[in-house]
């Protein structure tokens, strides 16, 4: 198979049967899609997606490969652990694996402006889209495809227009 340039971290890559890069697990084509020339190139650009005004999806990923963990954010929410002398979180990512990665506050899921924004509220082991880590309190837009990471926990960026997912903040 033919090595593709990633484009999350510009290493080549051969991409794993279903598509992902080997390197750091970013999708390289959407599932039966042909991989064609390299991402990096400017004729496999995709154009500039519309940002969806829908409940924000976060499918949990490892290695490449989706986990089956989702969770439906339909409102602003706090990211992080939940804690008793600090209180509750909206999405407590405590309890899954890798969960002692993420900060009691580590980020804030924002719907603005018709679409879907990222927030670092000054986490220790950092907020990451598509592998560039966020600077403290400079909130980023969210795209479909897109992989944002709260400390060692990563998740794709969907769009759901039918909540077909069971969890939810």
């Amino acid at each position: 198979m033919a090595m593709i340039d990633c484009p999350v971290c510009r290493r080549p890559s051969a991409p794993d049967p279903d598509g992902f890069c080997l390197v750091c697990g970013r999708e390289l084509a959407p599932s039966g899609a042909p991989l064609g020339p390299a991402l990096g190139s400017p004729a496999a650009a995709p154009p500039p997606a519309a940002v969806p005004t829908s409940t924000l999806v976060l499918a949990g990923k490892h290695r490449g490969r989706l986990t089956g963990t989702r969770f439906l954010v339909r409102h602003d929410s706090q990211i992080g652990r939940g804690d008793p002398t600090l209180g509750p979180v909206d999405l407590d990512l405590g309890a899954l694996p890798d969960g002692d990665s993420v900060s009691r506050r580590h980020a804030r899921l924002l719907p603005r402006e018709g679409g879907w924004l990222v927030e670092d509220v000054g986490s220790h082991h950092g907020t990451y889209l598509d592998g560039r880590r966020l600077e403290r309190g400079a909130p980023e837009r969210l795209r479909a495809g897109d992989t944002l990471a709260f400390g060692r926990l990563l998740f794709l960026i969907q769009f759901d227009t039918e909540d077909s997912c069971s969890n939810s903040s």
